[in-house]
Parts: C-alpha cells; sequence; structure tokens
C-alpha cells in the first residue's frame, strides 16, 4: 500500500495540475495519478517531458487504458503501478514509443488494482514502432523497441510485460522478475500469428526470471500461435527458476550464460513444462546456444538444444541438466555442431555434474555462418577446487534415452582431467546412449593433455572474420595515362564498352515528380543522363494495375515505358505479386483472406493479372520481379533443415494457395512472355552467413531444380553504411552463379544517420563497392539505386541515395563515377594490348574476364599484367 508520504505527494500533484504548474523537472520524491476506471475509447495519456533527478523517486499510477509517453531523463527511479487492461508505455494509436536514452535509473513496475479489480492483464504493454524483428538479425537496433536500453527494471509479482502485435523485439538493459509475474508475446489471443523476444543483458550484469514466461492463454493454455521468446545478449548470466515456462519462441544465448534452474523433480511429479517448455514448432529447437556463449543449470529444459557454443550442466559444480519435457511425452533431443563444447566438473563420487536426454545426441556438420565445418564436437571434464576423486570412481557424465544418432559418422573429443588416469566407456544398449569415465589411477595420465591435431579444423575455431576481398586492382585501379575522361554521366562509361551491364534508378511516382510528362526537368535530366535502365516507383504493382477486378490500367505505366524508350533506357517491371499494395478488392490489408476466396479463384486473379501485365508490355519491360518479399523475417527453420526456409505467414496468397502460388506465378509469366527474365525478390538476404540469406537461396535452388522458368534473384540492398560486408556481397552473388542464377541488386539505398562528412564518405564507399561486385561478376548484370534524391526518398530522413534534396550529386555519386571510369579504362586497356611484344617482359599478375585473381592459368580467356606495365589476353 502507498504510505501516507505518498498520499500527500498526490495531493501536492494534484494541486499542480489543478494550478497548471507542469511536473516536468523533480528532485525529490513525486506522485502522477492518472487513476481512471475508463475505457478503451478514451485512453488516459501523460506525454510531459520529464526528468527524474538522481535520488529522487517518481511514482505513476494509471489509469485501466492508459498512454504513458513522457520523454524521460535523469537518473532517478521510476515506479509504475499499472492499473489495468493496457498501460501502453508510448502510444496505442501509432504503435510508437518514447525516447527515454538519457534516462538511466531503475525501473520497478506494480500492479494496482485500486482502479479495478478484475483485468485480465496489469503490466506495461511495448510497442515497436510497427517494424519487425528477426532474432536471426545480427544488427537489430532499428528494428526493436529500446525504450529500457540503459535501465535496470523489475516486474513484480503479478506485474506483466506483453508487446503489441507483429514480431516485436523489446531490449531491456537488466531485467529481474518476481515469482508471480509474467512475460507474455502479444498481450491477448488473436487469429493471427505473432512472435515477440526480449533481448536481454545489454549491461552485463547478472539477473534471474523467477516470473513465468509464456504466451497468453487460450483453452487453459498458453495460445500456440502467439510466440514468445529470450535473446541472450552481454556478458552476464541469466537464470530461469520458473517451473511452467512455454518459451515457444525459443531461448537463443547469443553472449554470456543462461542457467536453467528451475526444480526439476517438482517439474516431473506435477507434470509441468519445465524451465522453458518447447518451441512452437516440435522439429525445432527451443533453445540455441551460439559461439561464445554458455547454457547450463539444474532443472529441465522442455525442447531441443541447438549448440555451437558450450553446454555447462550444474550449477556451482552440482547437479544434472535434463532435457525433458514433463508435460508431454516429445524426446528433447541435443544438436551438436562442430567446435561445440560439454563442460563437466567432478568433485567426488556422489558430486558431479552430469546431463540426461529424454531424446538422442545428434551431430550436425553446419557451422553457425551456414557452412560446413570438420572439428569434433568435445566433451570436457575438469576438477573442481575441493575434488576428493578416489580409484574406482565412475562419473556418468552423458545419458541420451534413444542413443546417438549416426554414430559411425562422428565421436566426441574427450577432454580428462591430466592429473589423473581415466578410462572412457561409451556404451549405447537398447537404444541408450550413455558416456561415462572411471578414475584408473590417482597417478597423472594422458587423456586431454595434448592437442589432437589431426581433428582440428582451423575454420572452426578463429573468430568469425570476412573472408580476405579480393584484390580487384585489375579492375578497379587507378590507370596512369588512360583517356577515359573524369566526371562524366554514370551511363556514359557503360555505353564506352560492349557490356549488358545496366545501371538502374527507380522512377519516382507520377505524384511526387511528373518525370515523363516533365523531360527536361532537372528530376528527369538526372535520371535520363545517368542511368541506362529504370523501374516504377509504383506505378506497376498490381493496386495501380488493376483497381478494380479485371478493370486494368496502364496509364500511368504507359507513360514511363514510353519515357525509358525516347531516353534509350532499358525497363524492369516491379511486381507481379506481392502482399502489399494490393487492392482492397483482393484483400483489405493483404495478410487475411476477408472476401472469402478459395484457393482456385485466387489462383485465376493472379493468372489472369500477370498475363496482361506481361502482355501488355511485353518486350517493352526486359524482367519482371515476379514474387515480391514472400520469405519470412525469422529464417531460424535453416538451422535445423539447411534447405528449409519459411513463407511470410500474413500474406493473402500463401494464405489462401499455398507455397506453389510462387511456382505458379513463374509459369504464368513464362506463358506470357517466354523471352524476357523472371526474378525472385527480397530483402535482408545480401551477405553470407546470414538466416535469411541462406533461405533465399535455398527457395530460388528448390524452384531452378524443379524446373520452374526462373533467371534469378533480386536483392532489393536496402542497407546502413555501417554494416555492409562486400566480401559477404560478393560470396552471395557467386553462389547463385554457381546454380546458373542471376543475382541483381534492386533497390539500392545506403541510409546514414546525419549528413556530415564522414557519414557521406563511409556512404561513397559503400556504394562503391556494391559496384565493384556488380561489374565483377558476369551473373549480376545490373545495379539499381532505390529513388533519385533524398527529399523522397522513401526510407525518409536517411540520406540514402546518390542525389541530394536539391538534385545535386553527392559524394556518392562521385564514388560511381569514379569506381565506372577505372573499370571502363582498366577494360579497355586489357582489350587494346593484343599484339605488345611482351618478350622480355615477367608475368606479375592473372585474372579472369570478371576480375578474380587467379593462382594459376585457367581455362577460358585469361587477363595477364606483364612486369612492363602491359596487360594481354590469353585464351587458355
Amino acid at each position: 500500500m502507498l504510505n501516507m508520504q505518498i498520499m500527500k505527494k498526490q495531493l501536492l500533484t494534484i494541486l499542480m495540475f489543478a494550478l497548471g504548474v507542469s511536473a516536468q523537472v523533480w528532485a525529490d520524491d513525486k506522485l502522477i495519478d492518472l487513476c481512471e476506471k475508463n475505457t478503451s475509447s478514451t485512453y488516459k495519456e501523460y506525454g510531459t517531458a520529464t526528468t527524474i533527478a538522481a535520488g529522487s523517486t517518481l511514482t505513476v499510477r494509471t489509469a485501466r487504458y492508459t498512454d504513458f509517453y513522457p520523454t524521460l531523463s535523469g537518473k532517478g527511479n521510476l515506479e509504475l503501478y499499472c492499473g489495468g487492461e493496457r498501460t501502453y508505455l508510448g502510444k496505442h494509436s501509432d504503435k510508437s514509443y518514447p525516447n527515454w536514452t538519457n534516462f538511466t535509473g531503475h525501473v520497478d513496475i506494480y500492479p494496482y488494482k485500486a482502479v479495478e479489480g478484475n483485468c485480465g492483464f496489469y503490466g506495461a504493454v511495448m510497442n515497436t514502432n510497427g517494424k519487425s524483428y528477426s532474432p536471426e538479425d545480427a544488427n537489430p537496433t532499428s528494428k526493436i523497441n529500446v525504450l529500457f536500453n540503459n535501465n535496470k527494471v523489475v516486474l513484480h509479482e503479478g506485474a506483466a510485460f506483453a508487446t503489441e502485435k507483429s514480431a516485436a523485439g523489446i531490449r531491456i538493459g537488466e531485467l529481474n522478475t518476481e515469482a508471480g509475474s509474467r512475460m507474455y508475446g502479444y498481450y491477448k489471443s488473436q487469429s493471427a500469428t505473432s512472435t515477440a523476444y526480449y533481448l536481454l543483458g545489454c549491461l552485463h550484469t547478472d539477473a534471474t526470471l523467477a516470473g513465468r514466461i509464456a504466451s497468453v492463454e487460450k483453452n487453459g493454455a498458453p495460445d500456440a500461435t502467439q510466440a514468445v521468446g529470450i535473446v541472450k545478449e552481454g556478458k552476464g548470466t541469466y537464470t530461469l527458476t520458473a517451473n511452467d515456462n512455454q518459451i515457444s519462441g525459443a531461448i537463443r544465448i547469443n553472449e554470456g550464460k543462461v542457467l536453467i534452474n528451475n526444480d526439476a523433480a517438482t517439474a516431473r511429479k506435477k507434470k509441468y513444462t519445465g524451465g522453458t517448455g518447447s518451441a512452437g514448432n516440435a522439429s525445432m529447437p527451443v533453445a540455441y546456444v551460439f559461439k561464445g556463449a554458455t547454457l547450463g543449470g539444474n532443472g529441465n529444459i522442455g525442447g531441443h538444444v541447438d549448440l555451437y557454443g558450450s553446454l555447462m550442466p550444474g550449477d556451482e559444480g552440482q547437479g544434472t541438466l535434463y532435457l525433458a519435457n514433463y508435460a508431454t511425452s516429445a524426446a528433447c533431443h541435443l544438436i551438436v555442431h562442430p567446435g561445440s563444447s560439454m563442460h563437466f566438473s567432478l568433485t567426488d563420487a556422489s558430486a558431479y555434474t552430469s546431463m540426461e536426454a529424454s531424446g538422442s545426441i545428434q551431430f550436425s556438420s553446419m557451422l553457425q555462418d551456414f557452412t560446413e565445418g570438420k572439428t569434433q564436437p568435445q566433451v570436457v571434464a575438469t576438477l573442481s577446487e575441493n575434488q576428493q576423486v578416489k580409484e574406482g570412481d565412475t562419473f556418468t557424465l552423458i545419458k541420451a534415452a534413444k542413443g546417438r544418432q549416426n554414430a559411425a559418422d562422428w565421436k566426441f573429443k574427450i577432454v580428462l582431467p591430466e592429473q589423473l588416469t581415466w578410462d572412457v566407456n561409451e556404451a549405447e544398449e537398447n537404444g541408450q546412449y550413455v558416456l561415462s569415465v572411471t578414475c584408473t589411477s590417482l597417478n597423472q595420465g594422458s587423456q586431454g593433455g595434448e592437442d589432437d591435431k589431426d581433428n582440428v579444423d582451423d575454420k572452426d575455431n578463429v573468430d568469425d572474420k570476412d573472408e580476405e576481398d579480393e584484390d580487384d586492382s585489375a579492375m578497379f585501379g587507378e590507370v596512369a595515362g588512360t583517356t577515359v575522361q573524369k566526371g562524366m554521366f554514370l551511363r556514359k562509361y557503360l555505353e564506352m564498352l560492349d557490356t549488358d551491364k545496366r545501371i538502374g534508378v527507380a522512377v519516382p511516382s507520377t505524384w511526387t515528380y511528373n518525370v515523363p510528362a516533365s523531360p527536361s526537368s532537372t528530376v528527369s535530366k538526372n535520371i535520363s543522363n545517368n542511368f541506362n535502365l529504370c523501374v516504377a516507383e509504383n506505378e506497376m504493382k498490381i493496386d495501380q494495375i488493376e483497381p478494380s477486378q479485371n478493370g486494368f490500367n496502364f496509364g500511368a505505366a504507359n507513360d514511363l515505358v514510353q519515357y525509358a524508350q525516347n531516353q534509350r533506357m532499358a525497363v524492369r517491371g516491379h511486381t507481379l505479386v506481392w502482399h502489399q499494395q494490393v487492392p482492397e478488392w483482393i484483400s483489405k490489408d493483404g495478410k487475411n483472406n476477408d472476401k472469402k476466396w478459395t484457393r482456385e479463384q485466387l489462383l485465376e486473379i493472379m493468372k489472369n493479372h500477370i498475363t496482361k501485365c506481361v502482355k501488355q508490355f511485353g518486350s517493352k519491360v526486359m524482367e519482371w520481379d515476379v514474387v515480391n518479399e514472400t520469405l519470412d523475417d525469422d529464417q531460424s527453420i535453416v538451422r535445423t533443415n539447411p534447405n528449409g526456409y519459411q513463407l511470410r505467414k500474413e500474406s493473402v496468397w500463401v494464405k489462401v494457395i499455398g507455397e506453389d502460388f510462387i511456382d505458379s506465378a513463374f509459369v504464368y509469366a513464362h506463358r506470357a512472355n517466354p523471352n524476357i527474365k523472371l526474378y525472385l525478390n527480397d530483402y535482408d538476404c545480401e551477405f553470407s552467413g546470414v538466416a535469411k540469406t541462406t533461405a533465399l537461396y535455398n527457395l530460388a535452388k528448390r524452384l531452378k531444380d524443379k524446373g520452374v522458368p526462373i533467371d534469378g534473384v533480386g536483392l532489393q540492398c536496402h542497407l546502413k553504411a555501417n554494416n555492409f560486408s562486400k566480401p559477404k556481397l560478393n560470396q552471395t552473388v557467386k553462389r547463385y552463379a554457381e546454380i546458373g542464377l542471376n543475382c541483381i541488386f534492386t533497390e539500392i539505398d545506403i541510409a546514414i544517420t546525419g549528413n556530415s562528412s564522414s557519414e557521406l564518405t563511409k556512404q561513397a564507399e559503400v556504394f562503391s563497392q556494391i559496384a565493384q561486385v556488380w561489374l565483377k561478376n558476369d551473373n549480376c548484370p545490373h545495379m539499381v539505386v532505390w529513388g533519385i534524391n533524398d527529399k523522397f526518398s522513401w526510407v525518409s530522413g536517411s540520406h540514402a541515395v546518390l542525389f541530394d534534396e536539391n538534385n545535386t550529386g553527392k559524394p556518392a555519386y562521385k564514388a560511381l563515377q569514379t569506381t565506372l571510369r577505372n573499370y571502363v579504362a582498366n577494360m579497355k586497356q586489357q582489350t587494346s594490348v593484343e599484339g605488345v611484344d611482351n618478350a622480355n617482359a615477367a608475368e606479375v599478375g592473372r585474372y579472369n574476364l570478371s576480375g578474380l585473381r587467379l593462382t594459376a592459368p585457367a581455362h577460358g580467356v585469361n587477363i595477364v599484367r606483364m612486369s612492363n606495365g602491359t596487360v594481354k589476353k590469353v585464351m587458355k
């Protein structure tokens, strides 16, 4: 209960509001009372910027429905008493959240039932500005809620956290939860699926999650469609102690340690799910332990564990970690990857750590970055400080009820304390696998004392780094004495060569700039002078082309095509099938089948639209993005299924037709015009080693292998300047070449946070590096910039394209001029020195036609640099 002092502060606050005084900077303890038994149509709001001084406490009591969105600063403490159904830390109307970057105080969240004692939820609802988060995203900051990034938060008994729907990511610097609290995903059960991930630990501290982690109840159990997960960040240790968790979105340990320390005996007796429960998909792991991170404890993990890092059963050298779900009969497996390790502590025959799995132990050769590795997983045993091991003591370290899968293909490397002599016993009887070790002598032994060099794969044991970039000097280095002019328009450089390379731009929508009708405007001139390929930003999307069923309107699109022909520009079509920008006659939001189409009806609608669009433009449009953005952001599936991918769930095409809508769309487009190129287009698939990149490759390869008429993939390249890897982009392009597919860059913009000289320079470097990858790969014919200037770029305020708000070329534009000039100069030199006498010159470098350095002569055309500075072409 609030004491008399707090009540006095409440009266003072009410008086201040009555007098019109704004409570913005408080050095003493204060109370904001928003209590009101209101409804969801009359939210109580508070948004006054507020500073909580160090040493003081701000107590806030919210109404049943509240929007609390002040900009907070200061080092004092916030006590938030949540008064009912929904206390948004932000605005419920636009799903925004406030800026608390400069607030570093502690936060305590309590339930407050004085307003209404029978609500279903007393806690804080977190928004994400409508952004979607995937736990596979290595740099998620722009896609998550960072309200509590700098705070230590305690969720007290009876209080709760929840999120708005969609794929939500919530980062909290440190979170402790009391028993009786609850961490939900979306705050109520619904028909649509959603996921919520809490990213915990970035303050590198220890914490305990004693409250329950599970989605909202539906029919007496956590709603299986509303997943909730934990992403462990930072170097600290998080300990989970609840016995009935259902972390259906999984625990992902990126750094530090997670201990599962629930009461396994009670969970077994009462048939509880235990410290984790299982993943929403029974075939998926409930815990991912990545390189450098550790999972341990003496509770029970109710699902599969995917181990790239370390498994350390027990806590403080004692206890057994169980992989078992006592609420079900499903087996829980341990999947070990190259370089992973399991660590056990030995004190005496009755005191040591161990692991028991109700499933099997399996080996996957896939590394964390989806490449293949060979290093054996390790079992490492160490002696505790107070060890009292006796000769003859046996320690059963591992039991797996379902055995060890593919036993002939792999084995553990077992490392034992070298102070003693050991006997290792691996037994497989009646389908069960048991690994035990017995001390045979108290004298020094040989196990684990030497490196097993025959089983070390260097790739698995080094820090993750980009592969060293290839030497591009043969293509992009400055050429002495070149006559290729500086400062020309971009397309002019390509026109100096016999090449199919095209540089393109998304032409602004007609309601932004009427480019086709104003060919002499600055914008139109910047487009036609610099680019030999264009794509409509919006005019070829389905809501523009077919606003009513079978009521086609090609007017604006035809104007763009005519403009392109007048300016000698090729056209690519974007896009035939997408879950966004669909007309309402198909679906109100592109996600749900609110018009009740059957599968056959929607297939016919898709076929009719694709056929008429492709035939309308014929060869005037050289290629089409047939299917756009069909992959889900979360592609964790590729960790357990190397050939897998997950389609976007919230798409009317997927929901009504199923996955084969993709196959059908390509077939319909090919039948309408067999002479055009057809692409699968998506975002966040640019860099090798990323789950979604692997998923797009898997989908494209599946289509190619099945005989679907696909010519390539489009990588959108909506990127940030501070998160770019040229080697990883190049690896992605080359991988598609290996299966005979093009890989083009379709929607490039490079976001920077400001407009400083250093940021503009970094942006310029990224544009140049993208262009280098484009130019040196034969299967990458195009790069397209998404928008002509910063003023009307779709990523508003990010200064993301080549021209500024005044249509003046930025450093990025000049960097592309230089890159193209050097490329053209080098290619001209390489093709103009036939017949030069190199009799007395030595070979100093050899390259293929894509500019990749060769270590030995290769079949085909070789470009050879000689010591006298000349270059010659050699056919091998």
